[in-house]
């Protein structure tokens, strides 16, 4: 039981790192799709990551050293169908004949063992039926594939880490398991009943991707910095060492931001007519709320009020504080419009908070420079377009 804990403890550990990675493909591909991501998705798509996570780890866990499984004489197969039925019998104790064997044989090795294979794919059955619609046929050959891959998982001995298998290659677990998705399928049906069907978390998606989210937005900006930043790096280096040379480090790093800035959410969204790369992966786009293209003014204030006044304050102070010293006759003014820049993203950061929580989502930057975020989803089954 204690080997048991510390295998579901080490997948809660792993989950975070493997659900980080997932994360960005996840997101890109639903607002794609959809335009947002339901709450309910989200914990179904995340539980089927983290129980897949553990399933494999009870499969390979815990890791015997290489040393001792170089020196195991124990079969690496057990290709008998129905073996564990015999093994329960002579091996639990149990007697048809006398009920009081029966209890001490449930609590034996033999029978736990079969159990947990098939609890162990009770969810992956329910997981197929439910959110991927599948066929009780699908789930039948889902099942047997995935306990296939677990058992080859171990007959390659870890994918040729260990020098031999460590875990034998058991036909009855691919019964077992294929069984527990079985398990699964069936008890899917009453859990249909309750929750919604994904259908309807697809249609609840599609209406609320009419509106553009803060999430799908920040994702967007993810996708654009993601992409800038070797842009900005290859441009500062440019600047650096060909183009133009500059005695202030701080002039080429300011010039190779403002150059990035201006590539990439000006003239990149001016030509695509309201596009950054990040906000097309996610279908969405900067329009006036008629929905008519911006202009290249409404992209300069937008952008230059967000990249050069807003976000870079704190560095502006600081800068600015950096420059003081105990002769200097501005130093009390320094400090002064260093604390101005600090309370100016103070004063930001509460707005963020306040507006996010508003269904408009118009910050103060947007409404000065006229134009928003508007979604371009198409709802397949309105068979309309979606704008916000």
């Amino acid at each position: 039981m204690e080997e048991y804990k510390n295998i579901i403890i080490t997948a809660l550990l792993t989950f975070p790192l493997i659900a980080l990675f997932f994360t960005m493909p996840f997101m890109i591909a639903q607002y794609r799709k959809y335009g947002a991501i339901p709450l309910l998705k989200i914990v179904i798509v995340y539980s089927f990551i983290l129980y897949l996570i553990s399933a494999y780890l009870f499969v390979i866990l815990p890791l015997p050293p290489i040393e001792q499984v170089a020196q195991s004489t124990q079969p690496v197969t057990q290709l008998k169908p129905f073996q564990f039925i015999s093994d329960f019998i002579n091996k639990s104790g149990f007697k048809i004949t006398d009920p009081s064997t029966y209890i001490p044989a449930l609590k034996s090795s033999e029978f736990i063992v079969v159990i947990f294979n098939i609890i162990m794919f009770v969810p992956y059955g329910i997981y197929l039926r439910y959110y991927f619609k599948k066929k009780w046929y699908h789930t039948l050959i889902y099942s047997f594939l995935l306990s296939l891959f677990f058992e080859l998982t171990q007959l390659s001995g870890l994918y040729g880490i260990y020098p031999r298998p460590y875990r034998i290659f058991d036909v009855d677990d691919l019964i077992q398991n294929t069984f527990g998705g079985m398990c699964g399928f069936v008890l899917a049906a009453p859990l249909m009943k309750i929750l919604p069907s994904r259908d309807r978390l697809d249609q609840i998606a599609y209406e609320r991707g009419i509106r553009v989210s803060l999430t799908r937005r920040f994702a967007a900006w993810l996708i654009d910095w993601f992409i800038a930043f070797p842009s900005y790096l290859t441009i500062y280096y440019l600047l650096e060492n060909n183009i133009i040379i500059f005695k202030n480090s701080f002039l080429t790093l300011f010039s190779a931001y403002c150059i990035t800035v201006l590539i990439f959410f000006t003239l990149i969204p001016l030509i695509t007519r309201g596009y950054t790369i990040g906000k097309a992966i996610v279908k969405i786009r900067l329009a006036y709320p008629s929905g008519a293209h911006p202009k290249i003014i409404n992209y300069l204030i937008r952008y230059g009020i967000l990249y050069f006044i807003i976000l870079p304050a704190p560095f502006y102070g600081i800068t600015l504080l950096t420059l003081s010293t105990p002769n200097n006759a501005l130093t009390i003014l320094n400090i002064l419009l260093f604390l101005g820049t600090i309370a100016l993203w103070i004063t930001f950061i509460i707005h963020f908070f306040l507006t996010g929580a508003t269904k408009t989502n118009k910050f103060l930057y947007e409404k000065l420079s006229g134009i928003i975020n508007v979604s371009v989803i198409s709802n397949k089954q309105e068979n309309n377009d979606s704008a916000g």
